[in-house]
């Protein structure tokens, strides 16, 4: 009796894999995302998926109820449409009925633009940075870095730096060429600080001094928009966000940073001013042209 594909790989939750007995079966199971293989009499454990979502970009035309699982995507890739100018985020990719839904702002009643399309995460455990090299492209004018789990330093008393790369990450600038002002805010005090253009440092810095602590619920939070990385001009950013100040004040941080550099910048990196990383997540964003 011939057998089918679907006899032979199957996707569904743990609670419904089928007894073993059948020899080079595969089960994919969905909710604790692990691979098993059938030997004939029981089920081998092969290899815990858990992948991050992926962005597929350069479609021509919108996903279907085909893409799924066995075409290789899963929940929560995003799917670019560049022919349309639309993305699609998976919601379920089960076989044969995949679901997908579009995450684009139409430009109906003359606003346009302004809708996020996911495109990298990346979490820490101990890392001496979190570099993103594969978010910033020709695609977006405009994008967003949001820390989603605040980044808390393994060292104590340290700051926050974000480098700019313009080779993809193979180097990340550590010359003086950074320029920022932050306005400071605690609830006793508004303090200005920064570096004049005229004499930029080696890197954008959040606190612009060694006092991001490392308590565990504190670290550091907010998020970042960066303007035309692609220009020839000098690139804008800006950094909102918040952290604790030697264990006991906690700040709140508005900062205007300007790149002094006319290169593309198609890499960015967010390290502390000494030691790791202990933990956090950052995820970016492209922003919807209009």
């Amino acid at each position: 009796m011939a057998l089918h594909l679907e006899d032979l790989i199957i996707y569904d939750v743990f609670s419904n894999r089928p007894s073993a007995g059948q020899d080079g079966r595969v089960f994919y199971s969905s909710d604790t995302e692990t691979i098993y293989r059938d030997n004939g009499s029981s089920w081998d454990e092969l290899i815990i998926v858990n992948r991050g979502p992926t962005l597929y970009d350069g479609k021509s035309s919108a996903p279907g109820v085909e893409d799924d699982y066995y075409a290789g995507y899963v929940e929560g890739d995003v799917w670019v449409d560049e022919t349309n100018d639309k993305a699609y985020i998976c919601l379920d990719s089960t076989t044969d009925a995949a679901v997908w839904t579009e995450i684009t702002q139409s430009g109906g009643g003359g606003g346009g633009g302004g809708g996020l399309v996911f495109l990298e995460e990346l979490t820490a455990s101990l890392d001496a940075s979190l570099d993103f090299e594969s978010t910033l492209s020709s695609t977006y004018d405009t994008y967003l870095f949001e820390i989603v789990d605040s980044l808390i330093p393994a060292t104590d008393g340290v700051d926050l730096y974000i480098r700019c790369s313009t080779d993809g990450g193979l180097s990340y600038d550590a010359g003086n060429n950074y320029a920022f002002t932050n306005h400071v805010n605690s609830f006793s005090s508004q303090t200005p600080t920064g570096v004049a253009v005229g004499s930029p440092t080696t890197a954008f810095r959040v606190a612009n001094a060694a006092e991001i602590g490392n308590d565990a619920n504190w670290g550091v939070s907010g998020n970042l928009k960066f303007f035309n990385p692609n220009g020839s001009d000098y690139k804008r950013l800006r950094f909102i966000g918040d952290y604790l100040k030697n264990t006991t004040v906690h700040i709140r941080v508005d900062g205007r940073f300007a790149y002094l550099s006319t290169s593309v910048v198609d890499a960015i990196q967010f390290l502390f001013s000494n030691g790791n990383i202990a933990s956090g997540k950052i995820r970016s964003y492209g922003v919807v042209k209009s």
